[in-house]
């Protein structure tokens, strides 16, 4: 994007304009596409958009700030190309990945424990007394922090 908006020769307050509009374009995707999986990945029946949106904008606000920071991290401090040689940019992307994936899980985890702090009937179908739901955090009523 750098490159591009460089070749354009646009004034600097369109070029700033359409770098922030690259991010915030960015997340919008990202948070989209992490709710999209939050709510139709796992294996449970018709989980409500309430319970996989809280998830996926932490998850994309720290995925975000984790890419920007790694990859000030990599350009400015890090020696992978005197470390790994050609395979350096292979670790780095392997790293990044890790990095995501932790993320990625950290906002589920949040899902999960907010769906966890209800007594209101999660599941599908009738609605059940707790105990009686047949699933686990359906069914019991997590701690108060």
């Amino acid at each position: 994007m750098p490159a591009a908006l460089g070749t354009l020769g646009l004034p600097p307050a369109l070029q700033i304009a359409a770098r922030v509009a690259r991010w915030v374009v960015l997340a919008g995707v990202v948070v989209f596409t992490l709710a999209t999986v939050y709510r139709f990945a796992p294996d449970r029946e018709n989980p409500k958009w309430r319970w996989v949106k809280w998830g996926a904008a932490t998850a994309t606000v720290l995925w975000l700030i984790g890419s920007w920071g790694f990859s000030f991290y990599v350009a400015n401090f890090s020696s992978y190309n005197q470390t790994y040689g050609a395979l350096a940019a292979v670790a780095i992307l392997l790293l990044w990945f890790m990095l995501s994936a932790f993320v990625f899980l950290l906002g589920a985890e949040i899902n999960s424990e907010t769906e966890h702090q209800t007594s209101a009937d999660t599941t599908t179908g009738q609605q059940e007394p707790m105990g009686e739901r047949g699933a686990y955090h359906a069914d019991t009523l997590g701690e108060k922090p």
